[in-house]
Parts: C-alpha cells; structure tokens; sequence
C-alpha cells in the first residue's frame, strides 16, 4: 500500500521516476512509422559504436530508432569502428524493424562481404563490397550483415537507405515525447469505499494534472479513491459487476510505444492490468512487490483514447501513469488538464484482452507482461498463432531443437563476450541473480565467475548438451552460484530457492528472467534428456524437475521482458542458431501451462 510522501520525499521520487522512463525509452526498440517513406541512416565517426577502446567485443547502437548489433568491434578514433579479421561483423537487429533495404555504402580499408535477406543475421546474397560504391536492391531485404574478411578492416561509414511502412496520422512519429498524468493530492475527501467515478468524469481538472498532452474527457468505472487521495483503487470486490476501468480521452491523437503505472497491490489480489491505445493494448499484472509496470503497446495509428483496466474482483492502486508516444501532437507542455464538460460513465468490458499489439481479437485469454512478440523476424512463421498446449509445446520444440551450432561447455567463454560481457566495461561480465558487473578475463572461469546452471546438473543436465546451453548458464558470482546448490525455484517452501531474492543485491526482475529459462529448458530438452516441471514447492532432484510451475508462470507475467534478455537472445541465437521463445513471446508460457490445474489457470486468466 501506498504512503503519504512529504513534499520533499514525492520530489525526489519524481526525479527518479523521470530518470528510469528516460532509460526505459532509449532500450525500449520500436517501428519506425510516419508518413516519410524512405529513411537514410548513416553511421560515422559521429556515431562510434559503443565499445570499448583497445579491446574487441560487441554492443548495440540506436540510430533512428534502428538498433545496430557490434561483434568482435572496437573504437578507433580515425574510423567508426574496428572490425576484427573474420569474426568482425554488423547488422541491424531483429529487435527492430524496417519493411525494407534499398541501398547500402560502405566507405572503408579492408574486406567486406554483405548479406542480406529476410531473417536476421542473413548468410544469403553474398556480395564483396567496394569501397564507396552504393550496392542497390530489387529483392528489397528487411536485414544486412556486413562481415570482414582475412584481415582487419576499418570502416569509415556505412549509409542505409530503406523504407517504411506510412502511418495514418497526419505527422511523423520520428519524435518520441514523453507525456504524464498525476493525481492532485487532497483532491478528493470521499470515504475509501465511496465509488467516486461519476465525480471524476465531471471534474476531472479537480483530479487530474498532466504533462505532454490535454485530457479533454474522462471516462470511469469503479474507482475508489485511498490514503487522503494519493493514488485510485480500481475495480470493487464485486466478483460480478466489479471491474473497474479509467480512461482518458485527449485533445489530440498520439501513437504510445510504452505505457508506465506506478501501482501497489492491493492485499493478496493478483490483478491482470489491461492497457489500451485505440486498438493497441497490452497485459501486465499487479501483485504484492510491484511498484511499477511497463507495457509495451507500440501503437500503429493515432488514438486520442488511454484506458487502463482490470477485471471485477482483482483490484489494484494506481498513482501515476507516463508513456512515451509519438504521432499527432498534443499539447505539447500543458501543466493542467483542460476544463471539460461532464461526460457520462462508461462501461468498460470484463474480458481480459491478450498482449497483441494488434486490433485483431483472439480466441485465447493468455495475458502477459510484454506485448506480442519482442521479436520482428520470421524465426516462428511456422507457429501457429492458435495452438495451445501439448500442440504447441511440440511445435516449439521441433523449432528451437534445430541447431546450427552445439555449444560445449569450455567453448561458453566465446558466448559470454558478445552476450553477457558489460556494454560498458568490455572486461567486465553482468553476474546472474544480482545484475552486478564483475572482472572476468574470458580465459578462464578462475576467480570470482563461475557457471550457473539456472537449471541444475543434478536435475537432469550435466555438462555436454542441455548442461552446457548457453540459454541456460549464465556467468554468476562464485558465492551466489554455491549459495543456490541445486535448489528448486519457488517463492516459498522448505528447500527452496527465489532467484529474486535468496542473494544479497538479488533483483526482482531476475524471478522473470529464471522463470523464462527453465520453461526454455522444458521445452528444448524434454525429449532429448526428460526434463518436465511440475507445481509443487519442492521435489526429489532425480525427478528431472526445477521449479514450481505456478510461480514460474507467475513470474513470466509479472515482470516484463529486460532490455538484457532481448540482447542476449539475439546473441546466443547468432552463436548457435536458435532461440528461446519465451523471451519473443512470454505469451506461450499460459497457453502451454495455463491449463494446468485451477492455480496456473487463475494466474493465467483463464
């Protein structure tokens, strides 16, 4: 539950809440969309990659909203990058997404061979570049990788021209703005059960200021206010008629990327959070120890409408609310809401909308805490959108088990440079469970850096195969690694071991980070060595199991996909050529699980 903040304490928290959605908005990759057709990127001197200087290692630049992958690359401050004899390479990553290549110029001393295609990292088209000789495409490609050849090659600028898909609204959402909404502190005098929804359509400049746009409107269902007025309640106890929804409406259309709450659980309620942007939504939940949430809605058309949402029974608290938009402008920098006239209530659906970004419905109730699919390739064209459990869970697995590449357990070193290796300390490697960046020399695992099996060798891995699948395991501080043993995941029970907790400087984000591993590992290897999960607290180590299934599938909704699990699975999948699906869509966690038992069907909406 929430606090009353003194004035100082409630400044403070702003400047931070400002500072992590100003860090959230340059890792979160989005389309590019607007009414310009053709883009020209040109990456230079004046755009080094960000790598550190003396030392070969790899890093991702954001240009134009783009995200370039560096491998076995370092600065040069005569060039813009340093690309190491045969392994040196850059591409755009899969992250991103533009609809297609139509030149590419490459100004450099050395050798260099473009590929390009419709998958990421292509090793289709090969072309030996010329030094600032354009290359011109008829096949208009989605994705290029420029590769050096036998010796060191300097690159001076590589230029880009592609092309876009046009938005519908009237103005290019090249500019991403940041828009806020808070409520007033002592707005509302109103009992804690008084539902005080009609007296915020009336009022809502009484209620409501705002930052980077204008509310015109406001809609309301069941919101109650709590603590002198210092954030909402939304939704009643009421099983059947309870389900509570905000929206706003403003002056002007925007296109939102990312949606921020800040939010408190309220009691034991798991609330499933719905966000909406015109028919772009996204899913996240509210539990105890979630303070904030972040949903990706990556909106393709412009929208005056922002409506957050919850169904009847699952109640939360909601105090402020920031998302990144582009499109339309609004208002720009107004510090009030607009005067509104009264606008009657209302009702808002009780169905919990999957995470697609789309318009388009779906059969399935599956919710998650990112929105669609974190992944623009084609990797999974050959999974149907419809299938569920046993049919699904077959389908992934006849996918990720093709390899091109088998990793072997002394050969991790080599993973670990481009997806573990700090991307601003290219000696340094980012320690699993604490996010702590520590020396390591990728020689040896001597010192302070062991190998953590997320999923233990005495749970039915070992060193060769599924022990040594760099999906799995992950660079750990010594320490950490032999406090966790073989312990099972779960939040509580005898024995058992929280990923987000059980370590001095453990992260919570880690619970959703292990959780989308060891549901990797139950599919990639259930055949080949057995591995299965079951929902229990705890289990015999010769059972071939690791973690209670409903807190898995808990954590993969509740925290959302990190900036660092999109980088490393684009990483490992270069490496070995496959990837773990439920990082590109935490979605199939509930529609392989979910039926379970009444547990995993609760946690899943189901």
């Amino acid at each position: 539950m929430f606090r009353k903040l003194n004035t100082k304490s409630f400044f403070i928290a702003n400047i931070l809440f400002v500072l992590c959605l100003f860090l959230f908005a340059n890792n979160n990759f989005r389309p590019v969309v607007g009414e310009t057709t053709s883009y020209t990127i040109t990456l230079d001197q004046s755009t080094p990659a960000t790598i550190a200087a003396g030392a070969y290692g790899g890093g991702t630049e954001i240009n134009h909203y783009v995200a370039f992958d560096y491998v076995d690359v370092k600065d040069n401050p005569s060039y813009h990058t340093e690309l190491k004899a045969t392994t040196g390479a850059i591409y755009n990553d899969a992250a991103t997404q533009i609809t297609s290549i139509t030149k590419i110029t490459a100004v450099f001393s050395g050798v260099l061979t473009l590929t390009t295609g419709t998958s990421a990292m292509p090793t289709t088209n090969p072309v030996t570049l010329t030094s600032t000789t354009q290359v011109t495409f008829t096949s208009n490609p989605y994705f290029f990788k420029i590769a050096a050849g036998s010796s060191t090659t300097y690159l001076t600028s590589l230029t880009i021209v592609y092309s876009c898909t046009p938005n519908t609204s009237s103005s290019s959402s090249e500019t991403i703005q940041t828009g806020t909404i808070h409520l007033i502190n002592g707005a509302s005098t109103a009992a804690e059960t008084t539902d005080i929804s009609a007296t915020l359509v009336a009022n809502p400049e009484t209620y409501f200021t705002s930052t980077g746009v204008t509310i015109s409107t406001l809609t309301a269902v069941k919101i109650f206010p709590y603590a002198s007025f210092t954030s909402l309640k939304i939704a009643s106890s009421n099983l059947t008629t309870g389900a509570g929804s905000l929206g706003f409406n403003f002056a002007s259309g925007i296109m939102i990327s990312s949606v921020t709450l800040t939010v408190a659980a309220y009691g034991t309620d798991v609330s499933l959070v719905t966000v909406t942007n015109g028919t772009a939504s996204a899913t996240g939940t509210v539990q105890t120890g979630v303070t904030s949430l972040t949903f990706g809605i990556n909106a393709a058309t412009s929208s005056t409408n922002l409506t957050i949402s919850t169904p009847a029974g699952k109640r939360f608290y909601l105090s402020a609310i920031s998302f990144l938009y582009g499109g339309s402008a609004s208002s720009g920098s107004s510090s009030s809401v607009s005067t509104s006239s009264s606008s009657s209530s209302t009702s808002s659906s009780t169905s919990i909308s999957s995470s697609s970004s789309s318009s388009s419905s779906s059969s399935s109730s599956y919710t998650t805490s990112s929105s669609g699919s974190t992944y623009g390739g084609t990797y999974y064209d050959s999974i149907s959108q419809t299938a569920t459990d046993t049919a699904l869970l077959t389908a992934l697995e006849n996918l990720i088990k093709v390899q091109t590449k088998i990793c072997t357990y002394d050969n991790l070193d080599v993973v670990y440079k481009t997806s573990d290796v700090d991307p601003t300390n290219s000696s340094n490697v980012i320690c699993f469970y604490t996010g702590v960046s520590r020396a390591w020399d990728f020689s040896s695992f001597s010192g302070d850096i062991n190998r953590e099996h997320v999923w233990p060798n005495s749970r039915g891995v070992d060193t060769t195969g599924p022990g040594a699948d760099p999906h799995m395991i992950r660079p750990a501080y010594k320490n950490d690694n032999s406090s966790r043993g073989n312990s099972f995941f779960a939040e509580t029970g005898t024995g058992t071991w929280d990923p987000g907790t059980a370590v001095t400087g453990a992260q919570l984000k880690y619970r959703g980070i292990a959780a989308r591993i060891i549901l990797f590992m139950a599919v990639r290897y259930r055949t080949q060595s057995g591995l299965s999960l079951v929902d229990l607290n705890t289990d015999d180590a010769l059972n071939k199991t690791m973690g209670k299934l409903s807190d898995l599938l808990k954590w993969n909704l509740a925290y959302s996909i990190d900036a660092s699990e999109i980088q490393r699975n684009n990483a490992v999948y270069a490496y070995q050529g496959n990837r773990n699906p439920f990082i590109d869509h935490p979605e199939y966690g509930c529609k392989i699980w979910g039926n379970t038992n009444a547990t995993t069907k609760g946690i899943c909406g189901m």
